[in-house]
């Protein structure tokens, strides 16, 4: 599989929803993001809305699994940039200056070279929690989340529709055989 180095940005997520007529993320004002955040992470999208944005790039959302590979590289390292937490790294556990633009932590970023696994936004996954269809596992930390959350093998539940000021998403495409 491909996983896109960085979630999908406001301005991307922009194109998708002029391109579909989809309603705007909640807290757009005027159908469109804040002035000033094209390079941030899209937020407050439900899984929904994360799925039908990577199905129109031609892409899809990534399994739990692959999104861990992805963080935890072939060692499977306890976070994106090794074995040790290291607060300096990583957009996390609730930061004087919230979100981020995306590849701003330029050490929070994988051996495969994927930026933000482990702080910044959350990131919806396809994978069903505990086999609940109202449920799926999101990975990586954010920018309000505590340090254990950052871990690369964490998996959280998250309700379907949740659209949360923490919560993104990025992409995958799978490989050729």
């Amino acid at each position: 599989f491909y996983i896109d180095a960085y979630e999908a940005a406001n301005a991307e997520y922009g194109e998708f929803e002029e391109a579909t007529r989809d309603p705007p993320a909640p807290h757009w004002g005027a159908g469109e993001h804040p002035v000033g955040t094209d390079n941030y992470p899209v937020i407050f999208v439900s899984w929904e809305d994360a799925a039908a944005y990577a199905q129109w790039s031609g892409k899809r959302l990534p399994t739990a699994e692959e999104w861990e590979i992805a963080a935890r590289g072939q060692d499977g390292l306890t976070f994106p940039w090794g074995t040790s937490y290291a607060r300096q790294k990583v957009n996390l556990n609730y930061t004087e200056t919230g979100i981020s633009p995306i590849g701003t932590s330029p050490e929070d970023v994988s051996e495969f070279g994927v930026y933000d696994m482990g702080g910044n936004v959350m990131e919806w996954t396809m994978t069903q929690y505990d086999n609940n269809r109202d449920f799926f596992v999101v990975k990586g930390g954010s920018w309000v989340s505590e340090p254990f959350v950052a871990r690369g093998a964490n998996r959280t539940p998250s309700h379907v529709e949740y659209r949360l000021d923490h919560l993104g998403f990025r992409c995958v495409k799978s490989g050729e055989n």
